[in-house]
């Protein structure tokens, strides 16, 4: 936020960039869901703080990898069963409802905007999907660590300390129940590419766009980092909420430090209020 502006400032100059727009999309990130308790990658204590990221090609061809994600899976499922949608989320939900936000796209994927009541273009899949890579044939997480504790003797949840007592190249991993063939969790990996159908979508609501919100993302991800880009190319401003730095900063028309869960439901009372008004 710019030190020569207020917070009611800020508010209200975003609120004239919106209520000026003819379509406004939205891409979010792990800013947002960090307040719902879930931790962000990046950051000091984030995921990547205690876990490696997982490479896509590593998983598929080593059964090892496989395993100590699984097993990593059983300690953090917990944190995403329990997490709610917080005020971010539910004042996202309430201007798409209110016809405010022509398209959400996240690259979160808990799942929390859809349980706010969004429609969301999930960009980077949904946590709790599992896909056989062979066969397609569709389950769930709970279902697969539910099926790896039985195979294996062990809790179907383990904490930090129990996780690291058990040798992941001791571990058996379920497959599909069909053909039995991989089961991979419905979220892209490093080293994997977005679906080509999201992708393009994702790309086709960004050049419809004339202007673009950028919630809780450094945009450090490419196909994050692109949609921002694809609006500007079509003429699109773009306003930053990040308590970060991001890679678009530079080109953002309005650029703010703030909570999204404290910025958001003032941005939405002053839109909805004009709207009302009117």
């Amino acid at each position: 936020m710019d030190d020569d502006y207020t917070l009611l400032d800020v508010v209200e100059r975003a609120a004239e960039l919106w209520r000026k727009a003819r379509s406004v999309v939205m891409l979010t990130g792990a800013g947002v869901s960090t307040e719902s308790g879930i931790p962000d990658f990046r950051s000091p204590g984030g995921l990547w703080s205690t876990y490696k990221p997982i490479y896509y090609l590593d998983f598929m061809r080593k059964a090892e990898v496989r395993a100590a994600f699984w097993l990593r899976s059983q300690v953090t499922f917990p944190t995403f069963l329990r997490a709610l949608p917080n005020a971010a989320h539910r004042t996202i939900a309430g201007l798409q409802q209110a016809g405010k936000l022509a398209a959400l796209i996240t690259q979160n994927v808990d799942g929390l905007h859809g349980l706010a009541g969004s429609d969301a273009l999930e960009l980077h899949g949904n946590y709790l999907a599992v896909v056989c890579t062979a066969c397609g044939s569709p389950t769930d997480r709970p279902t697969v660590l539910q099926h790896m504790a039985e195979m294996n003797e062990i809790p179907a949840y383990l904490s930090e300390q129990q996780r690291e007592q058990i040798d992941p190249t001791s571990v058996r991993v379920p497959g599909c129940e069909l053909c039995d063939g991989i089961l991979k969790p419905g979220v892209v990996f490093f080293g994997e590419n977005v679906p080509v159908a999201d992708a393009q979508q994702s790309l086709d609501l960004a050049a419809t766009a004339d202007l673009c919100v950028v919630v809780g993302s450094s945009l450090a991800v490419y196909s994050g980092y692109r949609i921002p880009l694809r609006a500007a190319q079509a003429g699109a401003k773009t306003i930053i909420l990040s308590l970060g730095p991001t890679r678009f900063d530079d080109r953002a028309a309005l650029l703010i430090r703030a909570r999204a869960g404290n910025l958001l439901p003032m941005l939405a009372a002053r839109l909805l209020l004009a709207l009302h008004l009117v």
